[in-house]
């Protein structure tokens, strides 16, 4: 399963937080830009007649809500 343009979310990794970028995860949580743009590219190519969100994780974060 994937999409037309390819586009998809990086991998974050909880487990280590001694690493810097783990420091920046709980910022991500919340409101993550990349996933409004990578979403934005997504929806413009599938053009969908109906938008609803059922349920979206820790990768989307509410930033994606002003997209659909």
């Amino acid at each position: 399963m994937g999409n037309a343009v390819n586009v998809y979310m990086s991998d974050m990794d909880f487990y280590d937080g001694t690493k810097p970028e783990n420091l920046t995860g709980l910022q991500k949580t919340i409101y993550f830009s990349d996933a409004r743009k990578k979403l934005r590219l997504v929806l413009e190519n599938f053009k969908p007649d109906f938008r609803y969100i059922n349920n979206f994780n820790y990768r989307l974060t509410p930033s994606i809500i002003l997209k659909i």
